[in-house]
């Protein structure tokens, strides 16, 4: 399996003074936000470099949406809409490319394309070989906080344990501390209330490092 050596494309985050600004980038006809609007790869890429222009840091490419509801994406067709849009990125911005899927063949083709990010809404959940992707890699890898209910017990106690359990999943599969950005997982498993209170502490899981 050839992998592409994806770090080399990453700048490291500047935590001490800057907020970076993820541009997301919706190759699909269906999303909550904007589904249908840059379906095309021509459509898509001028959508990106123009929120590189509006000064986005990264570029997050999704090819099938999050939003409740949405009909399933298979991964032939998720890697065909995305890896052109990643093709063609990497040719025209240093920007860092992060691929939005929770499905390990799409994430090997996307890195494989230039991204250096693999943002994964089930943190390793749904497709666990997605870790070993990840760790042959190198890319960055988002471990979102998700769950198929909302059966807490104490929500944000539930939570970070959710988290230490999928990062431990990604280290036992080679994974490295310096790889992993943590994602809290606002809107996912959770009621407004919960969405507001764990955005409330990010501090507890922050403190992680």
């Amino acid at each position: 399996m050839s992998h592409m050596q994806s770090d080399e494309k990453w700048r490291p985050f500047d935590k001490q003074h800057k907020t970076e600004v993820m541009g997301i980038v919706n190759v699909t006809p269906d999303s909550f936000s904007d589904g249908g609007a840059y379906n095309t790869v021509v459509s898509a890429v001028d959508h990106a470099l123009a929120l590189v222009n509006d000064g986005a840091d990264i570029l997050d490419i999704g090819g099938e949406s999050t939003r409740p509801g949405a009909d399933y994406v298979d991964e032939a067709e998720e890697t065909n809409r995305v890896v052109p849009v990643i093709e063609a990125l990497v040719e025209k911005t240093d920007r860092p490319v992060s691929i939005d899927t929770y499905k390990s063949k799409t994430a090997e083709a996307a890195v494989n394309a230039g991204a250096s990010i693999i943002n994964d809404v089930w943190g390793g959940l749904y497709d666990p070989e997605i870790l070993d992707v990840a760790a042959a890699t190198k890319a960055k890898l988002i471990i979102t906080h998700n769950r198929k209910d909302r059966n807490y017990t104490d929500f944000m106690t539930d939570v970070c344990e959710d988290l230490r359990r999928q990062i431990e999943a990604a280290k036992k599969r080679g994974v490295q501390k310096e790889q992993i950005i943590l994602d809290p997982g606002v809107g996912f498993a959770k009621s407004p209330a919960q969405n507001i209170e764990v955005i409330r502490h990010l501090d507890d899981i922050a403190v992680w490092g």
